[in-house]
């Protein structure tokens, strides 16, 4: 076995080939459940545990083929397929596609042309047609077959010199793509999609020399001990099992150097330089998850609320205040779940809001006046009569801002985002636009969740930015996030603010945050 060192920096992402990684090389070989069984709850953890990286699938199948391999490794957040044609994203029922910029009409239409064309001329390749592919053409032989030479010869001299499509051979495989696709090529789209990732913080698994197109933009390559030659010669990392077991193995190993360079990172964050006494905090993300649909952590919720109960006699405990996109009545209601009735900022920084026995006090930022409001009113409405499929997006219930929430990754983000943009343009509009991982927040220029800090923080006697600790999930957050004393963030936060934060907790939304209060707490006690 081979063993480089890995790179310093957390690896975020692993990106993997599937026949002769998670799946065998030889056809009709059934699957190792086992160790697929394992790669599976690996996967399932992503989300939780910042050691384990976002399992991506590179592969030249399509996309049924690699749809179904992503069911059963629970990868689903992207893959790319038909090697390196386009990059897809499952959101339920929704498929995201994101082509290589050489995939248009036009050129799909040559290259349905060029398939029916030889096929027609070379009816005997038929029977080795790899069916199911859109953007690629795949001829596969047992190896050694003399056909596949023949077939090769033929495919060239039909093609000719002058047409741009590109034939590719393999072991036993003949691929005919588009000019520069490769799963090289798909791996940028991976990187421009998700600023997230970046060649320095991704890991690439393969087996076949073309892997290397991939493999070689990575910060750390291995394969299964079933790698070609080429790839035993040049990447970081052989496993000593074959395929998916070799595949198991790769990943644990990168889990380990991953939890080490977790250990490191914790050992150096910062600490506060003075008592902490209030937190102000995000809800989605944060407290809460900002995953629709997804129910309510209530163990930690308590666990939060019962702190809160605490702080009122104990003083190494702060208080804590919210401090969110969302409006008045869903924050009054987070505000009954954890007991803490008093000063929360709303709707971006617009109000603050307080319960007082059977009433609700608000003091609005004073620039938001009642034009602008019916401003608000009727651009929403404008808005979604212009562009009715927004509607089932749109945050109802807001007063001061217009919001619309997507699923993660839903293609509609950035199609209503452009549509605002215009809108918003054509009708003269100078509103500030939001951009979150799953948000579109229009606002009132001049006011976010830091003006609306600074608000709080004059209604608070004996309590300075110097005493407050920052606690959110997304870049937004950072305008308030960055007036504070301290600042700190749950592992599912944004990379923005995982650089930028002075402490980056080991577990994402409730769970660190929790944790972040609980490490709050041993400082105050430690002054």
């Amino acid at each position: 076995m081979k063993l480089i060192v890995m790179p310093p920096r957390l690896i975020k992402a692993a990106i993997i080939d599937i026949d002769g990684c998670p799946t065998s090389k030889q056809f009709g070989q059934a699957l190792d459940l086992d160790s697929l069984r394992e790669i599976s709850e690996i996967s399932k953890k992503y989300m939780t545990d910042p050691a384990i990286p976002m399992i991506v699938l590179n592969t030249g199948r399509d996309l049924n083929h690699t749809e179904l391999m992503a069911k059963i490794l629970d990868a689903f957040h992207y893959f790319i397929i038909e090697a390196g044609a386009a990059l897809v994203s499952v959101h339920g029922a929704q498929i995201s596609y994101k082509f290589h910029p050489s995939i248009t009409t036009e050129s799909l239409r040559k290259f349905d042309t060029l398939q029916v064309g030889f096929l027609n001329a070379c009816p005997q390749y038929r029977k080795y047609l790899q069916h199911g592919k859109r953007y690629m053409i795949t001829f596969l032989f047992d190896v050694g077959d003399a056909t596949k030479e023949k077939c090769a010869v033929d495919l060239k001299n039909y093609i000719g010199k002058d047409n741009p499509f590109v034939v590719d051979e393999g072991h036993n495989f003949i691929n005919i793509t588009f000019p520069g696709v490769n799963k090289g090529s798909g791996l940028e789209l991976l990187l421009q999609s998700n600023t997230e990732f970046t060649r320095e913080n991704i890991a690439g698994i393969g087996d076949s020399t073309g892997d290397w197109d991939f493999l070689k933009m990575c910060a750390f390559s291995a394969c299964p001990s079933n790698g070609s030659d080429f790839l035993q010669d040049h990447c970081n990392y052989i496993a000593s099992g074959s395929e998916a077991r070799g595949t198991l193995e790769i990943l644990q190993y990168i889990i380990e150097r991953n939890r080490h360079a977790v250990v490191q990172r914790q050992s150096s964050q910062k600490s506060p330089r003075f008592p902490i006494k209030a937190v102000i905090t995000d809800i989605n993300g944060t407290i809460d998850s900002a995953v629709f649909g997804k129910s309510l952590p209530l163990v930690e919720i308590g666990r939060i609320r019962d702190l809160m109960a605490r702080s009122r006699k104990d003083p190494a405990i702060p208080r804590i205040f919210f401090n969110t996109g969302w409006d008045l009545n869903y924050t009054l209601l987070y505000a009954q779940l954890l007991d803490i009735p008093q000063y929360h900022i709303i709707e971006r920084g617009a109000a603050i809001v307080s319960i007082d026995g059977p009433f609700v006090h608000e003091k609005i930022d004073p620039r938001i006046t009642l034009e602008i409001i019916e401003q608000m009113a009727s651009l929403s409405a404008g808005f979604i009569s212009k562009h009715p499929r927004y509607y089932r997006h749109l945050q109802v219930g807001k007063k001061y801002t217009i919001s619309f929430q997507f699923e993660i990754g839903s293609a509609e983000f950035h199609a209503c985002l452009d549509d605002m943009r215009n809108y918003l343009h054509d009708n003269n509009v100078e509103l500030d636009i939001e951009e979150g991982p799953n948000f579109i927040n229009i606002g009132v220029p001049g006011i976010d969740k830091g003006t609306g800090t600074a608000m709080l923080v004059e209604m608070l006697p004996g309590i300075k930015f110097e005493n407050i600790a920052g606690i959110g999930d997304s870049d937004g957050d950072w305008s308030y996030m960055q007036r504070c004393g301290f600042s700190a963030c749950p592992s599912n936060a944004s990379r923005f603010l995982r650089e930028h934060c002075d402490y980056v907790a080991t577990k994402p939304e409730t769970e660190g945050t929790l944790e972040i209060l609980e490490k709050i707490i041993q400082w105050n006690i430690d002054f």
